[in-house]
């Protein structure tokens, strides 16, 4: 017993980590599955601040009296991130929505700070636990990529969501784009995880599977800024590779690649091919000047009528998740949909929160990351950087949203090497 006291006492903030990670998988399947409302788990979600910031003070207190905290850039730019938020909710069009969050998002200052406590914490993990936390992500992943496959064909055993009369495989969550972000997280970890693995036909063969199942389940998503995100990737891998003189799991991976992308195209269970050839051909477009409002599924009529309101709010924004007030208190309105989001996480950053918060959150990623690629690279563990930056890639042209977002935050605090 006293073992296991020990046990729990050494591990308690790896475990208290994977127990949010956890809550945010399980929640996500009760209100998918309808055991309980999306508004429910915001409420949930906002009550488990209060024990984050409990925990977090006390990682704090026992750190500085063991003398081994020191305060840090990244530190200061969260304290940043959490006074610009409180001003922007102050200061919001609907200061209600501002710290709980638009109806159906749920993403005010209640989530923002979750967000923070998350990477604050992760931060203070060490290595080895670091890889017990993306163990736990990866698996919850699995899990959802097989959930997702009854999904795709229609196997009534599951929920199945069709949306205007299409068939959205969405795993736990309840869109396809959503649920893309965590299988893209999920995917690049496996990825990063092969890379490192020695020669051992039982892992390798564990990696490999992981990573077609993700691929299928990436392309059963249909999400275009994921799999865009995933071409950037493979083509830094494709130069590290070629640094580092290990071609041999790059080329197995990009066969995988391209098999199951040919199979699943063929039996019309993914149309991300046909997309994105589109987008290739409207980014041709764009280059000569023409910004139809139709590009980038609609995306840019959002993008420009946004554009178009940020001197309005440059300095505080309109309010944190208040994109739905920016225009005199209403959406944006086009054709028969209505916009609560900008569909560009930088940009809904900027005109909601203002633009000292967006370099703020700039400013976080680019050190982070800064900091992370050199000693991933020198240790040749890509799977600490390859969701972090998978997931950022994506985030130009997606919204952040409380079932994936937490989960990518942790990715970050990970990055972070309190011990260095």
């Amino acid at each position: 017993m006293k073992k296991v006291i020990n046990l729990i006492k050494n591990n308690f903030l790896c475990i208290y980590i994977i127990l949010n990670i956890l809550f945010v998988f399980t929640s996500s399947y009760l209100f998918t599955v309808g055991t309980f409302k999306y508004s429910f788990y915001g409420d949930m979600l906002h009550k488990a601040v209060i024990l984050n910031i409990i925990v977090s003070i006390i990682i704090l207190i026992k750190k500085i009296k063991e003398k081994t905290y020191k305060i840090n850039i990244i530190d200061i730019l969260l304290l940043l991130i959490l006074m610009f938020t409180i001003i922007s909710a102050r200061l919001a069009y609907d200061t209600k929505i501002a710290i709980n969050g638009e109806k159906g998002r749920y993403e005010g200052l209640y989530a923002i700070i979750y967000y923070m406590s998350l990477l604050f914490m992760s931060g203070f993990l060490k290595k080895n636990q670091k890889k017990y936390v993306i163990g736990i992500i990866i698996f919850g992943g699995a899990v959802q990529a097989i959930y997702s496959l009854f999904q795709m064909f229609e196997i009534n055993i599951v929920k199945i969501f069709y949306h205007h009369g299409e068939l959205w495989v969405t795993g736990f969550t309840i869109n396809p784009n959503f649920y893309g972000q965590l299988i893209l997280m999920c995917l690049l970890y496996t990825i990063g995880l092969y890379f490192k693995a020695r020669k051992g036909l039982m892992i390798n063969g564990v990696y490999l599977l992981l990573i077609t199942l993700f691929i299928v389940a990436l392309l059963g998503s249909n999400t275009l800024s994921c799999a865009l995100s995933l071409i950037v990737i493979l083509i830094l891998l494709l130069i590290y590779s070629i640094k580092n003189k290990c071609y041999k799991k790059l080329i197995i991976i990009l066969v995988i690649l391209f098999l199951t992308t040919f199979v699943i195209t063929k039996i019309g269970k993914t149309r991300l091919v046909h997309d994105i050839i589109k987008t290739v051909n409207e980014s041709a477009e764009i280059s000569k000047g023409n910004l139809d409002d139709n590009y980038g599924t609609k995306r840019m009529a959002v993008y420009k009528r946004t554009v178009k309101v940020i001197p309005r709010y440059l300095l505080h924004g309109v309010g944190v998740d208040n994109f739905g007030k920016i225009l005199d208190g209403k959406p944006i309105i086009y054709g028969r949909f209505f916009y609560d989001k900008a569909h560009s996480e930088p940009l809904q950053i900027l005109v909601t929160e203002g633009i000292f918060a967006l370099i703020t959150y700039m400013s976080l990623f680019i050190i982070v990351l800064y900091k992370g690629i050199k000693e991933c690279v020198k240790d040749k563990e890509l799977y600490f950087i390859l969701p972090v930056v998978g997931y950022l890639i994506q985030a130009l042209f997606s919204i952040s949203v409380i079932e994936v977002a937490p989960i990518f935050y942790i990715a970050l605090g990970l990055l972070i090497n309190r011990e260095n």
